[in-house]
């Protein structure tokens, strides 16, 4: 199993952070183009990820919740990809309190590189570098709602299509 990590610093609190990560209905407003075909319905978030010859879709659902500090959402075995495997096994969050409005998030990916030979050659100079992008515009964008300013919310730069900083 492999993984990829990223982290930002918000201005919001705590618990305003965590119920935009939590609120997976809402989830499919503000996650980046980098995940496809999004559906959010009874706690299940399914998307496929956007990688070059790479189809496979992820189901996932919360696993552990500890608001406002702690979310885990892991895959769901009754949705796997065509190589038998899902997009990501799972996705961590852990937020730090640094002050009132000031707050450390980590997310961890966790996923199975593509199978086959042309899964092995791509992993390295395509599909990680890509997957770690789509990373970093989540926490962009989970910051960006968070704070104001990103979709589905009244924020100057809401209106922007842009996934990065």
């Amino acid at each position: 199993m492999a993984t990829v990590r990223e982290d930002i610093h918000v201005r919001a609190t705590i618990e305003e952070v965590f119920e935009h990560l939590a609120a997976l209905d809402r989830s499919v407003a503000w996650l980046p183009q980098s995940f496809r075909d999004l559906e959010a319905a009874d706690g299940v978030l399914s998307f496929r990820l956007a990688l070059p010859f790479d189809r496979r879709q992820a189901s996932m659902s919360v696993r552990a919740d500890e608001a406002p500090s702690y979310l885990e959402l892991r895959s769901d075995a009754s949705v796997e990809g065509s190589a038998g495997t899902p997009a990501l096994d799972g996705l961590t969050w852990a937020l730090f309190a640094e002050g009132p409005r000031q707050v450390h998030v980590t997310v961890e990916a966790e996923y199975r590189p593509a199978a086959g030979l042309l899964g092995g050659l791509l992993e390295p100079v395509l599909h990680r570098p890509l997957r770690q992008q789509a990373l970093r515009d989540v926490v962009w964008r989970l910051k960006q709602v968070a704070e104001g300013r990103g979709p589905g919310t009244n924020g100057t730069s809401g209106t922007k299509s842009a996934d990065g900083p």
